[in-house]
């Protein structure tokens, strides 16, 4: 079994690029053609029917994510390509989606080809094709905490409401995810990636190196202990000495 892959960049020389990197996955995919717009890149989709895509962000008639809103329902998997771009780089975080800063990585192209030959020897795009339709739902909602965030856990990728986010907490190499409602669930990446991933989302402030909590789920701070967080589903956490400061004055700005 190969893959069937499509390219859809507007520079020539990165398609050129990407091309001859992929050479060396020849055992795993073929490569079944190249498109430069966000036009071109539908057409080839529905005449190609590819197994993977890879889609650069910014092109010259829109955007990696127009096209994605055009197909709607996707059946392949996808590889988003593109320059640092801090907004689109937290969209793609958002649904647990695969990306490549340019210029490639050899090894980091490589381990996401791996990875997608992988997921298709296991049942086609399956939990891929979901990570997309996540991304098309987020890029409908005007409001960025009505949006859902792909966690990626042991054996599956949850979709959670960012608004129902109470607090995480690291856990080694993993990190362990806290509802409002309480309910616990531990996620496969370490807790730096939650932190990336919601910045900008100022209701998240991070009382601890192992720590990251929405304040809007705080109950009470209590000063005794050395300091203490009760959040609203009883759950209590420690902020460290040097972030308490910047805790409380947070925590002054609801009151």
């Amino acid at each position: 079994m190969k893959l069937k892959v499509l390219i859809i960049d507007d520079e020539k020389r990165a398609r050129e690029g990407l091309f001859s990197q992929l050479e060396s996955k020849s055992d795993q995919i073929e490569l079944v053609g190249e498109a430069s717009s966000v036009q071109e890149g539908l057409q080839r989709i529905r005449q190609l029917e590819p197994d993977l895509v890879f889609l650069d962000v910014e092109m010259g008639d829109g955007t990696g994510f127009d096209l994605l809103k055009e197909i709607g329902s996707p059946d392949f998997q996808l590889v988003f390509v593109t320059a640092f771009d801090q907004y689109a780089i937290q969209a793609i975080k958002f649904s647990a989606l695969d990306y490549l800063l340019k210029p490639i990585d050899p090894d980091e192209l490589s381990a996401v080809v791996d990875k997608a030959f992988e997921r298709a020897l296991s049942g086609g795009a399956g939990g891929n094709v979901n990570d997309i339709k996540n991304f098309i739902r987020n890029e409908g909602i005007n409001n960025p905490n009505d949006r859902k965030i792909g966690i990626k856990c042991l054996d599956s990728i949850k979709y959670l409401p960012i608004s129902e986010l109470s607090h995480f907490s690291a856990d080694g190499s993993y990190t362990k995810i806290f509802m409002k409602d309480g309910k616990a669930i531990l996620a496969s990446k370490m807790l730096k990636h939650f932190v990336e991933m919601l910045e900008g989302y100022t209701q998240f402030v991070r009382i601890h190196r192992s720590t990251l909590i929405n304040i809007k789920f705080v109950e009470e701070f209590q000063y005794s202990e050395g300091g203490s967080v009760l959040m609203t589903n009883g759950l209590k956490v420690y902020p460290s000495e040097d972030r308490k400061k910047e805790l409380l004055h947070e925590l002054e700005k609801l009151s």
